[in-house]
């Protein structure tokens, strides 16, 4: 943080010797003995602490000025191999590496920001589990405590019955969403606050850990791409409690259900790749991470994108069932 002021913005050579010759400075102090000192405006800095600062601030520095000559070189040897898939009539790898050349070619990093702060929170899935159990307990209730204390003998009619049962599930879809909107805005005015975060319209793959992303936008519209995953993720389970709390008699038995069903679920996903486990939109970041791809006959579809139709789908069916279920409620 003390240095970055130094090199914010726009890389330029000046700038780049200037970090060069301070990390030179604190080795000699330290070489020489000389732990700590202080700065013309008094701060006290650690010769060492600076040495390693310096060392990731240089690599960083190194990843933004060299990520379009890296990407450059990705796209010539897709060329290279489209030549010879052409001669040889490959269509899916002629429209892959096409794909390759249209996604990576141009690529630069237009500004040098603190970005790390980014990439803790696309790895922090913490708060995602948490909000996944929190919604056990309002959901698991929703329709089976009316079973249990007999609450629906005393709707006047079928038609009252169904609309408030309609009204229930509507309000919960609600409350997903805004629950979830809350827990992702204050994970990230957390971690903006333990590591701060610029640069939110840079390019997504200004961050190391998505540097062969096959996506060109922005880190501010990655982070709306992100939350709408794991809003699916939490509507898929949502409507699967809803599902469970319309069958069961008793809440505490829907509770055990549902709760066996998630602890389930989040450990068959470190064991088994199904393309409709809805815990994958929820652990997202590594289907961004490169060019991964479905093959579906000579043409392919990105993976992230092959998960989330498949996901889509299961939610579909999972309505028709919630559907059927309320009809039989």
């Amino acid at each position: 943080m003390y240095f970055y002021p130094m090199v914010e913005g726009k890389i330029e050579e000046e700038k780049v010797h200037k970090i060069f010759e301070l990390k030179n400075e604190n080795l000699e102090k330290y070489n020489s003995g000389i732990l700590s000192y202080k700065d013309k405006n008094g701060n006290t800095l650690y010769s060492h602490a600076n040495i390693i600062t310096l060392q990731t601030l240089i690599e960083d520095l190194e990843y933004t000025y060299l990520y379009p000559l890296n990407m450059e070189k990705i796209v010539n040897q897709s060329k290279e191999n489209l030549k010879f898939f052409d001669t040889e009539k490959h269509i899916y790898e002629i429209n892959k590496n096409k794909k390759i050349i249209k996604d990576y070619s141009n690529r630069y990093i237009p500004k040098f920001g603190l970005t790390r702060g980014y990439e803790l929170l696309f790895n922090y899935k913490i708060s995602s589990l948490v909000l996944l159990f929190i919604l056990i307990l309002p959901l698991s209730s929703l329709f089976a405590e009316e079973k249990e204390n007999k609450y629906y003998q005393i709707f006047i009619g079928e038609k009252v019955k169904k609309r408030c049962i309609k009204f229930k599930i509507i309000s919960s879809y609600i409350f997903i969403f805004v629950l979830s909107l809350i827990f992702y805005i204050m994970d990230i005015f957390c971690f903006n606050r333990i590591w701060p975060m610029n640069e939110i319209f840079n390019p997504i793959y200004s961050l190391k850990l998505y540097k062969n992303t096959f996506l060109n936008t922005s880190i501010f519209s990655f982070l709306i791409i992100n939350f709408l995953f794991m809003l699916i993720a939490y509507i898929f389970f949502g409507t699967l409690f809803m599902i469970v709390s319309l069958n069961s008699k008793k809440v505490f038995v829907s509770l055990v259900i549902n709760y066996i069903i998630l602890i389930s679920v989040i450990i068959l996903s470190d064991f088994i790749n199904i393309p409709f486990n809805p815990f994958n939109l929820l652990n997202n970041k590594d289907m961004f991470k490169g060019f991964y791809v479905k093959r579906i006959l000579s043409y392919h579809i990105y993976e992230p994108w092959y998960y989330l139709i498949f996901s889509l789908i299961f939610i579909f069916l999972l309505m028709c069932v919630l559907k059927r279920s309320v009809k039989k409620w």
